[in-house]
């Protein structure tokens, strides 16, 4: 996923007439995965000093469709309340600006169906089924081929089709140019 995620943010930079090697900006944005998101919870709650420590922000990605459990809420309960209830989980010693909280909506495997929505038949059928099964081999393969050069509109597709991943994608590209190293 961390490939695809830089790839938007990479797309988006360049959108904005400028430049950006895909190295460099693998270095800014470093992804820290914890493979549930009780456990993006518990890095929240328990490691967030530690894991910001010189960065400028840090944004947890969580899937919203079971979030509501381990924050003890109802289902259904509206984005802002899921939101408020992780962060009162972030130390009070980090300001609230350099945690950003992104709910993906429903899981990993709806994401993917809604990037092979974009841009049908584009992922192999095999590959795409077994990502959908939870196949973590699998689900690296789709997202690095979504991230490929050459899929800059299917990105695009898919950023048009979730307001919530292009706004985080936005926010990333944002931050990303705000670095004074060149070619900036």
């Amino acid at each position: 996923m961390h490939e695809y995620v830089l790839a938007n943010v990479r797309d988006l930079i360049l959108e904005r007439g400028q430049e950006v090697e895909r190295h460099r900006l693998a270095k800014l944005i470093e992804a820290i995965p914890k493979r549930s998101d009780t456990k993006v919870l518990s890095a929240l709650e328990r490691d967030a000093e530690g894991l910001h420590g010189g960065h400028t922000v840090l944004v947890a990605w969580l899937d919203d469709d079971k979030i509501h459990k381990p924050l003890g809420l109802s289902p259904g309960s509206p984005a802002s309340s899921l939101i408020e209830a992780i962060r009162r989980r972030v130390p009070s010693s980090l300001r609230p600006e350099v945690v950003r909280i992104h709910l993906m909506p429903g899981n990993i495997e709806q994401f993917l169906r809604r990037i092979d929505g974009a841009q049908p038949n584009t992922f192999d059928e095999t590959t795409l089924t077994e990502a959908l099964d939870k196949v973590p081999a699998a689900r690296d393969a789709c997202f690095h081929r979504a991230a490929a050069e050459r899929y800059t509109g299917w990105r695009k597709l898919v950023r048009d089709g979730d307001p919530g991943f292009d706004e985080t994608i936005r926010y990333l590209a944002d931050r990303a140019a705000l670095e004074t190293w060149p070619p900036w």
